[in-house]
């Protein structure tokens, strides 16, 4: 028999996306927080008029880490898709949908970002020490090369 238990959960990533569609599941020993960009006001984000056609074309997903002071790891699964549209002067303008308060390249977030980078600058520690505390303290596995890349 399975039991269901709902659990609020709001951060920072989730609080600064109210317009896309947001769920949570447990997969894999982790909290996955899925949002949706797809659902996104896509004319009020791009600054265009509400007439203006909206063409679609591949979506994508993409694994995003959190901190967790959870027993389990929190990651994002970010569900965007490709666009375009036709200006006035008949030229495309393509677009991708995205989510606030991540960092897509780095695949964390930004809350992530401030945490590495205030243990790396301000309590002075060395990128080794700092990769073993963000995995024991928040869930979040890096390498000392990727915490060196984070506090650019």
């Amino acid at each position: 028999m399975s039991v269901f238990v709902k659990v609020p959960i709001s951060t920072a990533v989730t609080e600064s996306n109210p317009d896309c569609q947001i769920k949570g599941y447990y997969e894999d020993d982790k909290l996955i927080i899925e949002i949706d960009t797809r659902s996104q006001n896509h004319h009020q984000r791009l600054g265009i008029g509400t007439k203006t056609q909206l063409y679609w074309g591949k979506e994508s997903s993409l694994s995003v880490q959190e901190l967790s002071a959870l027993w389990w790891p929190i990651r994002y699964r970010i569900i965007t898709r490709e666009g375009y549209y036709v200006d006035s002067n008949e030229n495309r303008k393509h677009f991708t949908t995205s989510a606030s308060g991540i960092d897509a390249r780095r695949h964390v977030s930004h809350v992530l970002m401030r945490a590495a980078v205030l243990l790396l600058v301000i309590a002075g520690m060395g990128y080794r020490s700092q990769a073993w505390l963000m995995e024991i303290l928040f869930h979040v596995s890096t390498s000392k090369s990727s915490c060196a890349l984070m506090g650019r």
